[in-house]
C-alpha cells in the first residue's frame, strides 16, 4: 500500500464529484468561540459543489485543507481494484472523512 497523499485525496474528490457519489462525515470543525475544534454529531451527508478557495475546498463545500504539509491523512480503505473509497483527513481546522459511494 503506497502513502497517501493530498494529490491522491484531490483526485479522489475528482472521482466521487464527477460520479455524484462523494460524501461528508465531519467529525470535528473550528469553532472561533472556543479557540479551536469542537467534536461535531457528524452523519454522512452528499459533497456540494462550490467556487469559493478553490486552493483549499477543491471545490467542495464544507471542507478545507490547510496546506503546507499540515494536513495529515489516515485511515485509508480500499476497494477491491485498488481505488481509494474512504479516508480520514486531520488538520487545525477539523477533522473529516470523505468517503465514494453510500
Amino acid at each position: 500500500m503506497s502513502k497517501v497523499t493530498k494529490a491522491t485525496v484531490k483526485s479522489m474528490i475528482t472521482r466521487g464529484m464527477k460520479a455524484g457519489n462523494l460524501y461528508i462525515n465531519h467529525k470535528s470543525d473550528f469553532d472561533s468561540m472556543v479557540d479551536g475544534c469542537v467534536q461535531q454529531k457528524g452523519g454522512w451527508l452528499l459533497a456540494k459543489k462550490t467556487d469559493i478557495n478553490q486552493e483549499h475546498t477543491f471545490g467542495v463545500e464544507g471542507i478545507w485543507f490547510v496546506g503546507n504539509s499540515r494536513d495529515y491523512f489516515s485511515e485509508p480503505e480500499f476497494d477491491t481494484a485498488g481505488k481509494l473509497i474512504q479516508i480520514c483527513v486531520y488538520n487545525c481546522c477539523g477533522h473529516f472523512v470523505l468517503k465514494i459511494g453510500k
